[in-house]
Formats: C-alpha cells, structure tokens, sequence
C-alpha cells in the first residue's frame, strides 16, 4: 500500500468511496493482488482507496484557470489550485470548521509520518486537512494537502480526520518553473486567478502563468550587485584591468572617490572573501545577466562574474571576460553582494580613425597596464580622455603631427624657416581647391547621417551600406522578443526604439540622470534622451559588430562659429548625395563632390569675422613635401 511508512502484516481495512458489490469479483480475476492508496489508520484501522491520484491532473499545453497558494522555499516549486478544484474546497473548509467542537484529537499512538488528520493553521485558527510529515521531541511537522504550506504544531492542535473526508483529492497540484519565483512576482501570483499553462521541457514539464492575458516572466534568483557611474569632470587615478577594443577600456578608481564606493581597495577584500570559499554551489542553468564566481582561466582563482550570451562571462571587477562551459559557474556568495561593480566601462575620446587590430590593442596595453600616476576624465558626453600626471596620453602615433594654427592678417610679411630643399607658395586664388597632387585616392564614398556640431560630423561609409541593412533587418525580426534590460550604466550597448520612426536601433548610453539616460545611435550618429526603462539587451552577434557610422572632425571647423544657422548650411552642402570624404592624417575630413572639395561660405550662413584672413577665404600653404 502506498503513502504509508508504519510496517504492516496482515492488518484491517476499510475501503473508501464505493461499496462492497463487484470487489469479490474483482479479487479473483486479480489473483487477489490490488494497489491500494493508504489515506490513514485510526486504532489499528487502515482507510484505504482505490484511487491512487494525489492532486488534480493538469494537461499539456491548455490554458487552465485558478489561483497559486504556496511558493517553495527552493522558489520554482508551487502549489496550484485549478477554479475546478475550488468549489468541493471551499465547501470542505466551511464543513471541517463547522465540525470544530466535535473532532477527536489525534492519539499518540496514531502518530507517525504519512498520516492523514487536521491541523489548525497559525495564521488564521482554521481547520485544514494535513499529513504528518516529521515526528519530533516537541513538535509534529504538518503538510497542507489542500494549499502545499509546511507548519510545526503542537500535539494538541492535531485532530482526528472524519471519514467523509479521507477520500476528496487533494486541491492543489505541485507545479515547477524554469527559473526562480521573485518575491515581487510571488506578491503578484499568489491569491489571485491566474491562467496556468504547463509545456514540455528537458526530462520534466513546466508552468508558466499569465495574469489577464499577460506572461508573468520568472527569473533567475540573483545576487543584487549593486553598478555605480563614472563621476564625470573629474581627473580621478585609476588602474586599467582591460583593453576590449582601441577605443573601450575598463577602469577601477585607485581610491575611493565622494559617493562612490567601487575602488582598488574593494577589488582586493572581494578577492580575500573568494580565497577562502572552497565549497561553492554550482550554478545550475545561469541566466543572462545573473551574477555569478568562476575561476579565471590564467590563475585559476575566483572572481566574481557576470554571465553574458553564448557562454560567455565578464569578471565585473577588472572588466575581461572568457567563454565558460556548464559545470564551471558557481553561486556568488550573499556577502558579496555588499562590494559594488569595480570595473568601468569607458569610450574613448579618440577623433581620429584607428583601425581595431591586434597590434593597435597591443599599443594601448603598454600605456594603459600597470601604467605610474595615470588618471581619467570622462567628459560630459561620457568619452574618457587618460592623462599621465598633467600630460594628456595620445595612444595612437600618426604619420604627421598636429600643428597650432596661426591667425595672419592680410597685408602682412611672414617669415618662415626652411630647409634650402624645400619651396613655400602662398596662393588666395581659385586653384587652391583643385590642386593636382591630390588624387582621388584615399576618397571613400560617404553618407553623411548627422551634423552634430560645426566641427563635427557623423558619416556612414558606402561599404557599410549592406551591413546596415542586415542589421535592420535582424532588429525587426526581433521585435517582441528582446528582453528589457536592468541596471542600465554608462557605457552598456543597448537596443533602443528611435523616436523618429519607432524602430529598433543599436545605440549606447552615454550619460544617465536620474530615470533619464542619453543614447547615442552609433550606426547613425543621432542622439536622443529617454528613459532607462526602455533600454533592451543587444544580442552578442550585434554587440560583437563595429558601429557603422564614425565620427569624424571636420577641417576648418574648428574657426566657425558654432550657431544653429552654421550647422543648417554645413548640412544642406553635405545632405547631397554621391560625396566623398578624404581623411587627412590628422584624422580631420574634407568632402568632395564631384571631384570638387566642398568650400563653407560663412556669409551665405549669415556669420562674419572681422579682421585678418575671413574663414572661405582661400589660401595654401605648401612645402615640397606636405600640404599644410
């Protein structure tokens, strides 16, 4: 007989829920062999049923109403009660405690795991049927077969189950969800009709809820680390942990710094902590986002994590990452979750076009690691500049270095110093603009998407074209099913809809106040503030992509004045279509249309200089060697 642990020989039963007509018969053609469900045994009298079922039954791939009474303590195991179930309950309840004075309390010879009485619930001094599930020194463990809560009970609160009562199934059904149950989303599914739906998943099928017609996503129970922003204005020292790309490194502040807490000091008693766990609980199934230890590939110690796409993790306070198998990813103690990310996400401020390869990374590393007295300034648009005592750090070399410019003023003799090989001409004629040493080559077929200001520009190139398409075309095949990102920060790549058209574009943030982050759309070069409860998490495959449009310095730029009438006339000359754009070495940029350098015309633009050579006038300085 099952659910009945007390050991029997021979012993006396009573059969629940149908007469005794037929069982004779029924004995025989068994050879005398039935399974019974044991329900309980008062004096030596076991109650016993032929209905083997201990909770409603729930379909597959149904929609089923009713409510959920109980979370578990592991938070993906519930307890569901079907709308079908919830008549004959109520009912029973309003009978058992109607029948309060008269019930028989349980005999201690009666007492013993499995067995079937009524209990009264703490909360609230109801009667409710129960199953003994421990037996101890002081008090008896109870389980609420009916709503799937646990409770310790004195003896005396123990009762004898009337009869009528034994056979009734159950009400609630044991269900389980992938990932964990949070105690906002228990708040909201407990008590209340909700649509179940059970689907197969791997060895085992699980529930999903919804709540007048909406999915109520459970997600995975996490340690809550809490991410903090890089100050901005500040010149603060810090310490390079990673150099992702030419242009993205990852910082940690050497001190701690006013109303931030992430610094060098922190890295280390995180680390301490980890040195001295041995017995880590593997993380079963990690989830995007969740927080995690694993042990880094080159020292083979513990760190803390973040679990990204497709494997793989980013160790939070240093800022690299490695892929990790199943198996290798273990729960991030509670303790930790006071100690903040350490490691910063930082763009950047490099105008200048540098190819992301191996050897410019390498470049990078031997300035930035381990590097004496270095400091970073993020400035208000959220682009980081590092600087070496008061010296700001060019990490790139280029072929030609910048020069200061000179104001001359018409009418006056200069003197300049030349080697005896080398010829200066000095030209305010029409030829300046089409002098033939400059080739075509090194003009690339440009886009211009954005005039940001006077001295800038975004582009997109014609090569690129293609692969925006792609990208579009994946952003709206993914539409509905991006998941909504949390604890947004400074830096992070995300998916956010653009306001001119509603559409789904790859963008990066770039500063937050308050509820309100700035979002510049990198294969574009638009900019936009809105709320960081919009952002949605960029799949790797997008993330792993470079921007498609670039940002780039317009020569002469920097001589306009920076007035909305100077930007509308630098977009209507670049707004045509067939431009070409010649980068210098410098990194400045000059447009070209039909084979004819694009000249600004200040006064056609309503802005005048007074004095000196007026910007549109046209004037070159060139050696033999180079065009100044």
């Amino acid at each position: 007989m099952k659910e009945m642990e007390k050991m029997a020989g021979a012993v006396k039963c009573k059969l629940m829920g149908r007469d005794m007509e037929g069982w004779d018969q029924k004995l025989d053609l068994s050879a005398y062999k039935v399974e019974l469900m044991c329900l309980a045994m008062y004096d030596n009298v076991y109650f016993v049923s032929e209905d083997l079922s201990t909770s409603p039954s729930l379909p597959v791939h149904e929609d089923i109403q009713g409510s959920v009474s109980h979370v578990c303590l592991d938070r993906t195991t519930l307890w569901f009660c079907p709308s079908t179930s919830q008549s004959a309950l109520d009912t029973m309840m309003d009978q058992l405690n109607e029948m309060a004075t008269k019930l028989i309390p349980l005999n201690i010879s009666d007492l013993f795991a499995s067995q079937l009485c009524v209990a009264k619930f703490t909360e609230d001094d109801g009667l409710y049927r129960a199953r003994v599930t421990r037996v101890g020194e002081d008090k008896v463990s109870v389980f609420y077969v009916d709503f799937g809560n646990n409770e310790d009970k004195d003896m005396e609160e123990l009762f004898v189950l009337p009869e009528d009562f034994m056979n009734l199934t159950p009400a609630v059904a044991k269900v389980e969800t992938e990932n964990s149950v949070s105690s906002e989303l228990e708040d909201k599914l407990v008590g209340v009709e909700v649509v179940l739906r059970m689907e197969e998943g791997i060895g085992k099928r699980l529930a999903k809820f919804c709540i007048e017609g909406k999915e109520m996503f459970c997600c995975p129970e996490q340690v809550r680390v809490e991410v903090e922003t890089f100050p901005v204005g500040m010149k603060i020292e810090v310490s390079v942990g990673h150099v992702e790309t030419v242009r993205v490194v990852w910082v940690t502040p050497k001190e701690k710094v006013d109303g931030m807490q992430a610094s060098q000091e922190m890295v280390d008693k995180v680390t301490e902590v980890l040195a001295t766990q041995d017995k880590l609980a593997t993380l079963a199934s990690p989830q995007i986002g969740q927080m995690a230890v694993a042990r880094f590939s080159e020292d083979e110690m513990l760190y803390r994590c973040r679990v990204e796409e497709e494997g793989f993790v980013r160790f939070i306070d240093f800022g690299d990452g490695e892929v990790k198998e199943e198996g290798m990813l273990y729960k991030m103690p509670l303790e930790l979750e006071m100690y903040a990310v350490d490691a910063f996400k930082i763009e950047l401020d490099i105008e200048e076009t540098v190819l992301n390869t191996e050897e410019n990374i390498l470049m990078a590393e031997e300035k930035l690691i381990d590097a004496e007295n270095l400091s970073l300034e993020l400035s208000q648009g959220g682009l980081g500049t590092f600087y070496q005592g008061d010296k700001m750090i060019k990490l790139f070399k280029h072929a030609v270095e910048e020069t200061e410019s000179v104001t001359i003023p018409k009418g006056n003799i200069i003197e300049i110093s030349m080697s005896d090989e080398e010829e200066i001409e000095v030209s305010d004629g029409e030829d300046a603009d089409t002098d033939p040493s400059l080739s075509s080559q090194g003009r690339v077929a440009v886009t211009v998407n954005v005039v940001e200001t006077v001295s800038t520009v975004w582009v997109t190139r014609a090569d690129s074209y293609s692969a925006l398409d792609k990208v579009r075309d994946q952003l709206a095949d993914l539409e509905g099913q991006l998941q909504p990102l949390t604890g947004v920060q400074v830096g992070d790549l995300v998916v956010a809809r653009f306001s001119g058209d509603e559409e789904l574009y790859r963008g990066k943030v770039t500063i937050i106040t308050d509820d309100l982050a700035s979002v510049v759309f990198f294969d574009y070069g638009d900019t936009e503030q809105q709320s960081v409860d919009g952002f949605m998490e960029m799949p790797r495959e997008l993330r792993d992509m470079e921007p498609l449009a670039e940002r780039v310095r317009l020569e002469g730029g920097e001589n306009f004045e920076d007035s909305k009438e100077m930007r509308d006339h630098i977009d209507i000359e670049l707004g045509k279509e067939g431009l070409e754009m010649l980068l210098s070495d410098e990194g400045k940029a000059t447009f070209w249309e039909n084979g004819e350098k694009i000249q600004f015309n200040i006064a056609s633009a309503g802005v005048a200089e007074a004095g000196g050579w007026k910007v549109g006038d046209k004037v070159a300085y060139r050696t033999a060697s180079t065009r100044w």
